[in-house]
């Protein structure tokens, strides 16, 4: 398998748009990223209509649709924590301030989000959990959607081309229907769609109870017209060694919504028997649980809310 078997080429890049996140464009501007080679023609609008085609057919069918997302984090722990060029004394700092890091933990490879989770490995773990990866990946790109931060940006130019080596060598075989961009996501479950998903379905959130957020998810899953919520709680520290008891969860559930970091991919293909959608929604699912960190990330605020959240303000993400 070589690079020419990806589905994308990271040197044709294409302006970025989700329908439904227009005023983030008007006033930030619009991202890059590479569309998949037979779209690369086509506004990238295009390519999200695919992504949610794909996700609520499956819905209609009842089908197994696994979704999984990779940004840094998911990057760090398939090729090792990597820097951006800066001058030497920083260079120094940085890596000495990882290497502090990594003594504290046993560990190269560590993710925190939120407040109270680190994700991490031991060392001696970190070899099976990079294999299970790559089988859960190949997996899910066979039956639903791999989602990659593949734009520019200080968080993925130093894993881009490496990430797309690792693909390779370890024989992850990604369909163009199975292509899709990190922030397809995001604009899936903030965006205009989002009702039209979760109405009238039975959903599970599956994530960490941090901050006691159990009772805010569930309200707000019920709230976008779910018929039914249950919660299973998941490791904040190892979900990727987490063995999932289906027995647990409802028989008849229609979409797990996952917050697991780079483990959710290995919770994501223990779902299949039930036959659902299993999105990995990472930080979508903090923002339902707490509503004022929309603004700290893009395609948090659909058109809807824009005005009242941030008006004509940009928001600190946007760039300078």
């Amino acid at each position: 398998m070589t690079a020419d078997a990806l589905p994308f080429d990271l040197a044709v890049m294409r302006k970025f748009r989700i329908p439904g996140f227009s005023k983030q464009d008007a006033l930030c501007g619009c991202g890059i990223v590479p569309p998949p080679n037979d779209l690369i023609h086509q506004p990238t609008e295009v390519w999200y209509d695919r992504f949610r085609r794909r996700v609520f057919d499956a819905a209609a069918k009842r089908i197994w649709f696994p979704v999984y997302r990779l940004s840094d984090g998911e990057f760090s722990c398939m090729v090792g924590r990597q820097f951006l060029p800066m001058p030497l004394s920083a260079a120094i700092l940085a890596r000495l301030r990882h290497l502090y890091h990594s003594a504290r933990r046993l560990s190269p490879f560590y993710s925190t989000g939120r407040p109270g989770y680190c994700e991490s490995y031991y060392f001696w773990e970190l070899p099976h959990v990079r294999a299970s990866l790559a089988k859960a990946l190949t997996e899910i790109a066979e039956h639903g959607a791999l989602c990659f931060n593949f734009s520019p940006s200080d968080l993925a130019d130093p894993y881009m081309a490496l990430v797309c080596r690792w693909l390779v060598a370890h024989g992850v075989r990604i369909p163009l229907e199975s292509y899709f961009h990190f922030y397809h996501v995001y604009g899936l479950l903030n965006g205009p769609d989002a009702a039209g998903l979760l109405t009238g379905r039975r959903v599970v959130v599956m994530t960490s109870n941090i901050n006691d957020r159990r009772n805010a998810l569930l309200r707000a899953v019920m709230d976008r017209g779910a018929s039914h919520a249950t919660f299973y709680e998941t490791s904040r520290n190892k979900p990727a060694l987490e063995r999932i008891d289906l027995r647990h969860m409802p028989a008849d559930v229609d979409i797990a919504l996952l917050g697991a970091g780079v483990g959710a991919a290995h919770i994501i293909t223990q779902l299949a028997p039930l036959r659902c959608i299993a999105i990995d929604a990472g930080f979508a699912l903090d923002c339902w649980a707490e509503p004022s960190l929309r603004l700290n990330r893009p395609y948090s605020v659909s058109d809807e809310s824009w005005d009242e959240l941030h008006g004509d303000k940009k928001p600190a993400w946007c760039p300078k």
